[in-house]
């Protein structure tokens, strides 16, 4: 999902839906959609698998002035390919914090701002960072300047890296699920420990007395944290994964939602090589959804470094390139369907006799969306190569399920409203073709043209055709927006009348109106007091927005999927429910219309 660059615009406003805006359940004259419980689906989460909540030492003790933070680090060889190991440190008057990590599956180490969502500094280490090989961090604030070492080494950049700090404090975060940490310190103006603890074992080795200084993650005597370390890649097959995990689970179970759509990210689940597969937080995820009922959509995207030509792998989005060789990328489709898909290698391992698996796979990320940025460092990245590149990238993908399940749907990436010159300087230089349904034109003509004679071309390609569409997005960037023909209020259902119309005029031209349409990715975000002139509605407006969205969609006979994003809020806080777990307005509101009673 492209990340959101927000700009202030006197165009935005909000439109009043009257009573049924509040996220009552009673509508007046606006009727609750019947559809099947599969039309309602929403976008995971993953966070609760792989990565931690911040844990501040020493109760979340401020230190002031000049301070250092050390600690020893392990990423464990069961990890994702982007998995690793990260210091949190810092706060100022802004509230912001940073994370210094390390992560072995790219060789690479980043200190990232974690409230503006921004790299601050990268570096790629020549001889590689080593899965299962300990290294030690070290963040050094002194006189508003910020220094990294790794190793004893330093990293930061020639001109160094400033920040106004006004307060600070260490914590200890994984994105990783074998990773252990030791011999942690943190110090302050040079006046030795304020906190400090060897636990070489890992969490079973900590120090009760220290480890209580610790937001403890995990609850009760199942939890899979201790003192904000994951331990144990055994746990990745139980309720143990984290007590956040299963809660989510649960709560996507309650909602009511058909379908769950999940990144099935290439270089997570093969990050070394052509030969190694890393299945066991996808298996989690399996499982977790099959013991609820609830159905996969696998969208099958991002490029491991190993598998990108080498000009490009140094780049900070490699991911986002397209595979040199798209061989490698059919068979990891074919892996992923024949662990996954009905009577798959996991159903056998499980004992399951439903029939349970895969059966729909989104192949892609938005095509048509390149490199998104504000005025510093990157924001989103969609798609690096150019469009016939993608197409190559789609049918590599679609023929990788085809060879194992025949019936099974593919999906073709997301076509997106566009605001990236990246994209446009590929196919469009006139910057013209920011409209979804020219992403989508742009994908069937390239479609055709390789089959001049063929008029159902596209079926070689995909069986339905995905589009993604945030009113909140494109809107907050008025000063971008390709729509100035019309003026639309906020939110409206005339945006997605018209985006849905439009697609669907460029399938019957194309002779292939008889193709359903999944939107996987909708959503409009929250705010406690909603900024409509920011791109955000209050909560109670976020759910009569989701509602908008779901009966504009079921207008239309093609539309057979409907995605939210996401389960839950992340920087956006466009989901269903908060980050703690508890359900918002939209979350009530998305009960009602799965028909599902949210008391159950």
């Amino acid at each position: 999902m492209a990340a959101i660059v927000v700009l202030v615009t006197a165009m935005a406003y909000y439109h009043d839906f009257g009573d049924w805006a509040s996220g009552e359940a009673s509508a007046g004259n606006q009727p609750v959609i019947s559809r099947d419980s599969g039309f309602y689906g929403a976008n995971a989460g993953t966070k609760f698998l792989h990565q931690s909540d911040l844990a501040w030492p020493i109760g979340a003790a401020e230190l002031s002035g000049d301070f250092a933070g050390e600690v020893r680090v392990r990423v464990g060889e069961v990890a994702r390919g982007n998995a690793g190991a990260d210091l949190i440190f810092l706060r100022d008057g802004e509230g912001r914090y940073y994370s210094f990590g390390i992560y072995p599956g790219e060789h690479r180490w980043q200190l990232f701002d974690s409230t503006r969502k921004t790299v601050v500094a990268r570096g790629y280490e020549p001889e590689g960072i080593e899965m299962c090989r300990w290294y030690v961090l070290r963040v050094k604030v002194s006189d508003g300047i910020i220094r990294l070492y790794i190793d004893g080494v330093e990293k930061t950049p020639t001109e160094g890296i400033p920040a106004n700090i006004d307060s600070g404090g260490i914590a200890l975060r994984v994105r990783s699920s074998d990773a252990l940490f030791d011999d942690f310190s943190v110090q302050q103006d040079g006046s030795g420990f304020a906190v400090g603890d060897d636990f070489s074992g890992g969490s079973d080795n900590w120090n009760t007395g220290t480890g209580s200084l610790w937001t403890v993650v995990g609850k009760g005597d199942e939890a899979a944290y201790r003192g904000n370390v994951l331990v144990g890649a055994s746990a990745l097959m139980s309720k143990q994964v984290s007590p956040e995990f299963s809660d989510y689970f649960d709560m996507m179970e309650k909602s009511g939602a058909g379908y769950i759509r999940i990144f099935f990210s290439w270089r997570d689940l093969q990050p070394q090589d052509a030969d190694h597969y890393y299945w066991d937080y996808m298996d989690a995820m399996m499982i977790a959804a099959h013991d609820r009922g609830i159905d996969v959509l696998a969208n099958v995207l991002d490029t491991p470094s190993w598998a990108v030509a080498a000009v490009n792998r140094s780049q900070y989005d490699a991911y986002a390139f397209p595979p040199e060789q798209n061989d490698d990328l059919e068979r990891f489709v074919q892996a992923v369907v024949a662990r996954y898909g009905p009577g798959g290698e996991l159903s056998r391992q499980q004992g399951w006799d439903d029939g349970y698996g895969i059966t729909a796979y989104e192949i892609g990320p938005e095509y048509n969306v390149g490199r998104i940025e504000a005025s510093g460092p990157m924001q989103f990245t969609g798609w690096m190569g150019d469009l016939d590149q993608y197409v190559d990238y789609l049918k590599a993908g679609h023929d990788g399920v085809k060879a194992l399940c025949s019936q099974c749907l593919v999906l073709s990436g997301g076509a997106a409203d566009n605001v990236s010159p990246e994209y446009q300087a590929q196919t469009d230089p006139s910057g013209t073709r920011q409209y979804l349904w020219q992403g989508v034109e742009d994908l069937y003509r390239a479609i055709q043209s390789r089959h001049p004679d063929d008029p159902d071309a596209a079926d070689r390609y995909f069986d339905v055709l995905n589009i993604h569409t945030y009113q909140w997005f494109t809107f907050s960037n008025a000063g971008r927006s390709p729509d100035s023909f019309r003026n639309y209020s906020f939110p409206d259902a005339y945006w997605y009348r018209d985006r849905i119309n439009n697609v669907i005029g460029v399938m019957e031209r194309y002779g292939d109106a008889d193709k359903k349409i999944w939107l996987t990715e909708v959503a409009y975000a929250s705010e406690d007091n909603g900024d409509p002139n920011r791109g955000y509605l209050p909560e109670s407006g976020q759910s009569g927005a989701l509602k908008m969205i779901y009966r504009e969609s079921g207008r239309f006979p093609q539309v057979e999927r409907v995605f939210w994003w996401s389960g839950v809020d992340g920087c956006t806080y466009s989901g269903l429910l908060r980050r703690d777990l508890s359900p918002k307005p939209a979350f009530r509101m998305f009960t009602v219309l799965s028909h599902r009673n949210d008391e159950d």
